[in-house]
């Protein structure tokens, strides 16, 4: 590699004084520009002392009267907005792109607006990283790397955006969940191949969400034997929620196994949804063990609930004891 991290450079296209972070790859460099980093092919970047040796020095001739022509105003670049973008970029362990090392995954804003975000990465319903942060405009934005091994965890991307500067059109905050299984990355790796190109990326929205006027959502009920009026979510937050079917507070004489899974997840659901708006710390749920099927589908929710810190079923097999936490 002719470039080594520390080294000042050219950026050939856009004319601009860079520093080099970090090698990604054979032929991607990491660099930074004013504190903005983002990544950039070995041949479009260049020594200044290069750049300066090969450019010559133009010859001075003085105006002839009546030759001089006004100067042309400059031309208004307009660049096209894609939307918010999650980027990924292998990393290889040898030259020959054979096996991957890691993941560097950055956060690309190819919009006009700027952003507040808090993110967060979850492996197996835990938080293992988190951090809040705000992109400018057209800016990349580094995160962290991710060893290749770790997708089989299936780990998920969790932000919550905001604009920098409030719009009552658009919404007060959008969040977005990503998730990208090892089966499903092998296949972005082999296409990213096949297409020559060096990152694979994932869509967080186009353009921010306008404001929509709140609609009450329907309410799953088997047989309508939870209404709106059931109270018994409607008191204070509990942190302890029993879901066999004596403790529910609802008849389920002649329900299905189908319809009381149904009930039990969403009475759990709704104790839950109420702790985190309570801002808990924690909740037990007591679930039963049985063939694991409600345990199963409680654990699915939480994986894909940014505010669980994590959760536990192993002091007692009916039981899940879950930990919350909040970054504001």
């Amino acid at each position: 590699m002719l470039f080594e991290p520390g080294d000042q450079v050219w950026l050939v296209h856009s004319g601009e004084r860079a520093t080099v972070v970090n090698i990604l790859s054979e032929d991607m460099l990491e660099v930074d520009v004013e504190g903005i980093r983002f990544p950039v092919y070995a041949d479009q970047v260049e020594f200044p002392y290069f750049r300066d040796f090969t450019s010559q020095p133009k010859s001075i001739r003085k105006p002839i009267p009546g030759d001089v022509l006004p100067a042309e105003k400059p031309q208004q670049v307009t660049r096209v907005e894609t939307g918010l973008w999650l980027q990924f970029f292998p990393v290889y362990r040898t030259s020959s792109e054979d096996e991957i090392e890691r993941i560097k995954i950055f956060l690309a804003n190819e919009t006009s607006l700027g952003y507040q975000m808090i993110y967060r990465l979850m492996k197996q319903g835990i938080t293992e990283f988190a951090f809040s942060q705000e992109i400018r405009p057209f800016s990349h934005l580094y995160l962290h790397d991710v060893l290749f091994e770790d997708f089989n965890d299936k780990p998920v991307f969790y932000f919550q955006v905001r604009l920098s500067q409030p719009d009552a059109t658009k919404q007060e905050s959008y969040e977005k969940r990503i998730s990208i299984r090892a089966r499903e990355l092998f296949l972005l790796v082999e296409q990213m191949h096949r297409q020559q190109q060096a990152s694979f990326s994932k869509l967080i929205f186009q353009s921010y969400p306008n404001a929509v006027q709140a609609e009450q959502m329907p309410v799953f009920s088997p047989r309508r034997l939870v209404s709106e009026n059931w109270t018994g979510v409607r008191s204070q937050p509990a942190y302890e929620v029993d879901l066999h079917a004596d403790k529910l507070g609802v008849n389920t004489a002649g329900m299905s196994a189908g319809e009381l899974l149904e009930l039990q997840v969403q009475i759990f659901s709704r104790h839950f949804e109420r702790a985190i708006a309570s801002r808990q710390p924690h909740l037990k749920v007591i679930h039963g063990i049985g063939k694991g099927v409600l345990r199963d589908r409680i654990h699915e929710i939480l994986r894909q609930t940014p505010e669980v810190s994590y959760f536990t079923n192993d002091v007692n097999p009916g039981v899940t004891q879950i930990y919350l936490t909040y970054l504001r």
